[in-house]
């Protein structure tokens, strides 16, 4: 199976409505390096993953499910529920 971590971290930041700095101040992940996650210059840790998503109001295993090339199914709001 293939992944596009880059593009699900972006996707829940902005369905979250977040900035950069917003999730970097709710993560405690440097804003800039959550930047590189999103352009594909680095790959965040598991940790790192876990901790963006919880930020933006998702789990780890939902954001990678948004993650999975052609992940979400067509769902416009991705965040969690209850």
């Amino acid at each position: 199976m293939q992944y596009n971590i880059a593009r699900a971290i972006k996707r829940v930041r902005q369905d979250a409505d977040l900035t950069l700095r917003a999730v970097g101040k709710l993560s405690g992940v440097k804003f800039q390096r959550i930047h590189q996650y999103e352009k594909g210059e680095l790959v965040p840790t598991i940790e790192n993953a876990r901790r963006i998503s919880e930020a933006c109001g998702v789990s780890i295993i939902r954001l990678f499910k948004i993650a999975e090339v052609g992940g979400n199914n067509g769902n416009k709001d991705v965040r969690d529920k209850g």
